[in-house]
């Protein structure tokens, strides 16, 4: 008897346990095909280079997802629906729909959901001009989730709001009512782990607001107390780099050398040695800024050929700008061996070019850069659709405008409008155009056909605003 009840117990467990697994098949396989037809609009608003407002065309979209759902509530894929609904509703200004849909995830899903999706709620707020509610909601967020990210950030973000309006009083009492915030949370919480987040924002806080000393000795304290947490060892970079952006650079230095010592085999190794070259070489400490630099290129980017690039341009340039040109051009010339399909080899000529600038020898520029010119035009040819390829055209583009040659350049960019197909970046080629016949042509007439033209074939463009306020401008010149 106790077998059969065994053997009806695991059936009836592994029948469980296969439904589960088959609903969540379903519901991949019908998320997938919802998020085709999410692809579809994508594409049609990408060409058509605006959001597309018509209730009509979401419809199918929203549907597809609203039943993935209903049918499937427990799945991954019903909290990930939910999400792509609410922005679909925001998408058509329905910010009440919206809300309402992310407020099933705050009462149906796990505490890092609900933060998230009440931030949105914020947010939605915040877009439709109604900052009050805003705020509101900003600070719902903070006293509901104080040990999720999303809850500690929100009152950085209100304290960072008043800031950018230039609103001081504001500004005062948000900072105030965040740090007791922060503070209030940390004696709550006690010395346990997830009080690192709060740790860091208070240390934010303080940054934000100028208090640079309280922040270092913030971030100082995690590592301090969870020395084997993940925030430690950014801690101590935080508080050098901010104690170094203040005018403490030794300070910065000797905490930069804590970082190496405690966590020496740490991703950011590499990265904080290129920082303290970078300083150096900002103070005009040349010998010291090539040492760091060369010290990560052999511990720590032995085997990124672009990375090395880069670096060696940085070197260069401390040896030019040192006065050392020989040494330099040594370097450059490096380069355009060792690394030659890099993006430092790109920028080469253009440090080079500067040098027989500050020579006062102009026809040595003009050749330096029209040799540029003819290797960009190769690699795109070699190397077509490529990151290097375009990158490539890029500084083709920075050559030509070094020259003043705005001919060529001109004729580069209606080549460029022709071959994009997405709506928005023709339509940033196009104001491109309008700014450098005004700016650099100073030929008004062209500069308000062009804006004319980019706000008649892109009225709902990002940019147009820019474009109504230069040709604002033109009529009253």
């Amino acid at each position: 008897m106790k077998r059969n009840l065994l053997l009806v117990f695991s059936i009836a467990t592994l029948l469980a346990g296969c439904q589960g697994n088959r609903s969540g098949y379903l519901a991949e396989k019908e998320f997938y095909q919802a998020s085709k037809k999410l692809a579809a609009l994508k594409k049609v608003e990408a060409m058509a280079g605006v959001t597309v407002h018509e209730a009509r065309t979401y419809v199918p979209v929203i549907t597809a997802f609203e039943e993935i759902v209903e049918k499937y509530p427990s799945s991954s894929k019903a909290i990930e629906s939910l999400s792509i609904i609410a922005d679909l509703w925001a998408k058509q200004k329905a910010y009440d729909r919206a809300r309402e849909t992310l407020n099933k995830i705050v009462q149906n899903y796990s505490s890092t959901l609900a933060a998230d999706a009440r931030f949105k709620i914020a947010q939605l707020y915040e877009a439709e001009g109604k900052w009050e509610k805003a705020e509101a909601a900003y600070w719902e967020t903070a006293e509901y989730h104080p040990l999720v990210i999303k809850g500690a950030y929100a009152p950085i973000y209100i304290t960072g709001h008043y800031k950018k309006e230039g609103n001081q009083d504001a500004f005062e009492r948000s900072f105030v009512k965040a740090s007791e915030y922060y503070n209030t949370n940390l004696k709550q919480a006690g010395p346990i782990e997830a009080s690192v987040i709060i740790h860091n924002y208070l240390a934010l806080a303080y940054v934000m607001h100028g208090d640079w000393q309280k922040a270092k000795d913030e971030w100082l304290l995690i590592a301090k107390n969870y020395p084997k947490n993940p925030y430690a060892p950014l801690g101590i970079l935080a508080a050098a780099e901010t104690i170094s952006a203040n005018g403490k650079f030794e300070d910065g230095l000797r905490l930069y050398r804590r970082f190496f010592r405690t966590y020496p085999s740490h991703p950011f190794v590499g990265k904080s040695r290129v920082r303290i070259g970078l300083m150096y070489l900002a103070k005009r400490d040349f010998a010291r800024s090539r040492w760091w630099l060369n010290k990560a290129i052999s511990e720590n980017f032995a085997k990124d050929n672009a990375a090395i690039g880069d670096l060696k341009l940085l070197i260069g340039r401390a040896f030019q700008e040192e006065g050392l040109w020989a040494e330099a051009q040594k370097v450059y010339d490096e380069i355009g061996k060792e690394h030659p399909t890099t993006v430092a080899s790109l920028q080469v000529p253009f440090m080079v070019s500067l040098y027989y600038e500050q020579q006062n020898q102009p026809e040595k520029v003009e050749e330096i850069l029209d040799e540029a010119i003819k290797q960009y035009e190769l690699i795109e040819k070699e190397h077509p659709g490529t990151r290097l390829a375009k990158q490539a055209r890029r500084f083709m583009y920075n050559a030509f405008a070094k020259k003043g040659d705005w001919d060529k350049f001109l004729a580069n960019v209606d080549q460029d409008i022709v071959n994009e197909k997405n709506s928005v970046i023709q339509g940033r080629w196009l104001l491109l155009k309008g700014l450098i016949a005004e700016n650099r042509l100073k030929d008004k007439e062209k500069a308000v056909t062009l804006y004319q033209d980019f706000l008649q074939k892109h009225p709902e463009h990002p940019q147009a605003n820019v474009a109504k306020s230069h040709l604002e401008a033109l009529s009253k010149n």
